[in-house]
């Protein structure tokens, strides 16, 4: 390996340098925080025509062309319709009390500098964590309370959250 000068310009030349000695490509990756990218080379995989011979680390499918190792893409085992109706919910019953929670800091500023009203500060923590924890389980009911299957019998779910409450603790 040549020696190259420490420059932006040295890195690169050793980079391409280093690239075509050992034959590999390079993957970039972002370094921690604001620093430079990190270059790491992607593993080697040689390839062999018999499978008794073969040297790559793919187990079982190593005497396989790449064709064979390919697997075909599977439907989705949840219907499109059940997805979006467990999003809506999630949205819907985690997002207003998340909402609320974040209009009562605007409120609390008003009480205390335009109105002079001494609010102490774990009145505004216990709301604010309040309205938090009201969110997290709002997440928890929309999921909960979608059905698995594209009927939908209630808008809010009520049967559907304790039958699926009921399974998830197994007293079914």
């Amino acid at each position: 390996m040549e020696v190259v000068s420490r420059g932006t310009a040295g890195r690169a030349g050793l980079a391409s340098k280093v690239r075509a000695r050992r034959g590999r490509s390079l993957r970039v990756r972002a370094g921690k925080g604001f620093g430079k990218k990190k270059i790491e080379p992607l593993p080697r995989v040689e390839e062999t025509n018999s499978a008794s011979t073969s040297t790559s680390s793919f187990g079982v499918d190593a005497g396989r062309s790449l064709e064979e190792r390919v697997v075909p893409p599977e439907e989705p085992s949840v219907p499109d319709e059940v997805v979006d109706r467990a999003l809506t919910r999630m949205l819907t019953f985690s997002g207003i009390p998340f909402a609320a929670g974040l209009l009562f800091f605007p409120s609390f500023w008003y009480l205390k500098v335009v109105r002079h009203v001494d609010v102490p500060m774990y009145v505004v923590y216990a709301v604010s964590t309040v309205f938090v924890g009201v969110s997290l389980a709002g997440i928890t009911y929309g999921l909960l309370s979608t059905s698995g299957t594209s009927s939908q019998k209630s808008f809010l779910g009520f049967e559907d959250f304790k039958r699926n409450l009921d399974s998830l603790i197994g007293k079914k």
